[in-house]
Parts: C-alpha cells; sequence; structure tokens
C-alpha cells in the first residue's frame, strides 16, 4: 500500500526538491487562467445544454402523443353513437 504513494520516475518531484523546475512552472502557467475565457466556455456549454434539453424534451413529447394515438385509435372505431 505505501508503494503507491511513492512517486515514480525523476527526483525533480521529491519532497526534498526546493527549486521549481521547467515542467512545475509550465503547471503553475496553465493553472492561472483567465476569468473572462472560461466564462465564455461556461457560456457556450450551457447553450449547448439548453439545446441538448431542448430536443430530448420534444423527443419525449412525441413519445408520449406516439403512445397516445396508438391507444386512441381502437378506442374511436368502437364508439357508440347515440341520436335524440
Amino acid at each position: 500500500m505505501e508503494a503507491s504513494y511513492e512517486v515514480l520516475g525523476s527526483d525533480a518531484h521529491s519532497e526534498g526538491a526546493g527549486s521549481a523546475s521547467g515542467e512545475d512552472l509550465d503547471v503553475i502557467e496553465e493553472e492561472q487562467v483567465n476569468g473572462e475565457e472560461v466564462r465564455a466556455k461556461v457560456e457556450v456549454f450551457l447553450k449547448k445544454q439548453v439545446i441538448q434539453s431542448a430536443v430530448t424534451g420534444l423527443g419525449f413529447l412525441l413519445a408520449v402523443v406516439g403512445i397516445w394515438g396508438d391507444g386512441v385509435a381502437p378506442a374511436y372505431g368502437q364508439g357508440i353513437i347515440i341520436e335524440v
């Protein structure tokens, strides 16, 4: 179990290393993102989700109408008409 906590590979990631390597600086730069970029990506994602939900809802509505229509057709032909 303790082997899973050990870092495999180079010594650059060891606990005793005090200086940041080039790879560590790249990771830090990637973590610092512009808030406007994140907002734009979230807005695009939300628009896609709204469209997907609308299409899914329309498909569900058509399925319900289809099932309802299948049950109505036989009952309509067997109706009794009473004339007064």
